[in-house]
């Protein structure tokens, strides 16, 4: 019996160890006068889960003012945090998110999320409209309201897609909890940020949020990218889809030589085979380009799959 409840003992214990991260980070943005908002975590589990079902999370997610990302990037460095990169398939970095890491500890700084078009400043603007305050890791943080957290819970499931089976649990807990008109205000919100399309598809996720979207006359309709996200498509599909929006030769040939040779600091973070002085940073690349020669072709049949479903491309 002790052996079946060790793993929930472990993950509970280490949910607290990020509640004391969040904290002193939050601490420490407040005394160099950055705002900021935790997204998930904790606020998820008092919202979705106080029946006691067991709900992991391993990471602080949070939310500043596009304006200040550099500010807060220099708080996480003297705090000892180091920039990670995003692990979204083979590219460097994603805008929406960026991971910093120090040993154990994670911390994923937000400016935007996946599924929002908005400008990052109108993203803060609405989405910090209507906060709160908790008490986590023994320090007030503010964290979101219903609306933008039924808003943010729907765009997770559209991000993550089908095989996130805790993305869909979260969504079909807020399913069950929300009424009508809450998703409508969340509604709201997502056609403010210019989102509804990532709403709508993570609503639809589930058959109850497909019910809703129906009765709210949520769009149907859905782009390539929306819908790879969605399917949990291979990485490299998504990849296929940003090769055919660049806009000239100049444009494509800089994209593909920076998905083929990244950064020799993505190359370390990417594999310890890097990490092994300059022999070993030559061979993490040609290992690179094999890898990608491996997963190119299931991600092209999936982006040409979704192509000739007639859906259209994101611009």
């Amino acid at each position: 019996m002790v052996f079946e409840y060790r793993p929930k003992l472990l993950g509970t214990a280490y949910s607290l160890c990020v509640d004391l991260v969040t904290a002193e980070v939050v601490q420490a943005f407040r005394r160099r006068e950055v705002p900021c908002v935790l997204l998930k975590g904790p606020v998820t589990v008092e919202w979705l889960y106080a029946d006691g079902t067991y709900r992991p999370y391993g990471d602080s997610d949070l939310l500043v003012p596009s304006t200040l990302v550099p500010v807060a990037e220099a708080v996480l460095r003297e705090l000892g945090f180091r920039y990670a990169f995003d692990a979204f398939g083979p590219e460097p970095s994603l805008p929406a998110g960026l991971a910093w890491r120090r040993g154990e500890d994670k911390v994923d700084l937000h400016e935007t999320l996946i599924g929002i078009e908005a400008e990052p400043a109108a993203v803060w603007t609405a989405l910090t409209a209507s906060t709160e305050t908790r008490q986590i890791g023994g320090e007030g943080v503010r964290v979101l309201t219903r609306t933008p957290q039924a808003f943010h819970v729907a765009l997770h499931a559209a991000q993550h897609g089908v095989r996130d089976h805790q993305a869909l649990e979260d969504l079909g807990r807020a399913i069950a909890r929300l009424h009508d008109s809450d998703w409508r205000a969340a509604g709201e919100l997502a056609e403010a940020l210019e989102a509804v399309e990532a709403f709508a598809r993570g609503l639809r996720m589930l058959p109850a949020g497909a019910e809703i979207a129906a009765r709210l006359g949520l769009p149907e309709g859905t782009s390539i990218r929306t819908e790879l996200n969605a399917a949990s498509r291979p990485p490299g599909a998504v990849s296929f889809d940003e090769l055919t929006r660049a806009k000239g030769a100049r444009q494509l040939s800089a994209q593909v030589a920076r998905k083929l040779f990244p950064s020799r600091a993505f190359m370390r973070w990417w594999t310890p085979l890097a990490r092994r002085g300059p022999g070993g940073l030559v061979a993490a690349y040609a290992w690179r380009l094999a890898w990608i020669a491996g997963h190119s072709a299931p991600g092209f049949r999936a982006w040409l799959r979704a192509r000739r479903q007639g859906l259209p491309r994101n611009t």
